[in-house]
């Protein structure tokens, strides 16, 4: 780190590690309970209602193109992400 970084995207990493941490430290004993697998799907939703609402927002010119662009890169990076983690828990060739 440099100290330059944005005090909001490290609060934000710290969550996250804080909840992978947590779900690899303590396992559900159900077997139906995966935290991960649980997020990865629900976030893979969160990104599809994200895109189409920032689509609609570049629709209606209430942002400017080079903001669009970044925030559907992030999305398309994230969910590439989560999909090289596999639906179901088990890495994706796709």
């Amino acid at each position: 780190m440099t100290g330059d970084e944005d005090e909001r995207v490290i609060e934000r990493l710290r969550i996250n590690a804080l909840f992978l941490s947590d779900a690899l430290e303590n396992p559900s004993t159900d077997d139906m309970a995966d935290l991960p697998l649980e997020y990865r799907k629900l976030r893979r939703t969160m990104i599809v209602a994200e895109r189409q609402a920032v689509l609609a927002a570049r629709s209606e010119g209430r942002y400017q193109e080079p903001a669009v662009r970044s925030v559907l890169a992030f999305l398309d990076a994230e969910e590439s992400a989560l999909k090289a983690g596999g639906a179901d828990g088990k890495k994706s060739l796709m």
